[in-house]
């Protein structure tokens, strides 16, 4: 969710709205997140849309961000 927010004399936000969708389920038993450092980009972990499908584990992921 990303909220408005107006740090003037008093601080005031708006909304809140999703920044996007996910399979995430409510209440989740781990960490199903990760937000880079500089909160740009998001790792998520979702369940595959089908049990058929296999799960794809990225190693090494944050080396492609070229930092």
């Amino acid at each position: 969710m990303s909220v408005p927010v107006n740090a003037g004399a008093a601080l005031e936000t708006g909304a809140p709205k999703p920044l996007f969708k996910t399979r995430i389920p409510i209440g989740p038993t781990a960490d199903q997140y990760a937000v880079l450092a500089n909160g740009q980009r998001f790792l998520v972990i979702e369940p595959p849309e089908s049990e058929a499908k296999p799960y794809i584990v990225v190693v090494n992921w944050a080396a492609g961000l070229g930092k």
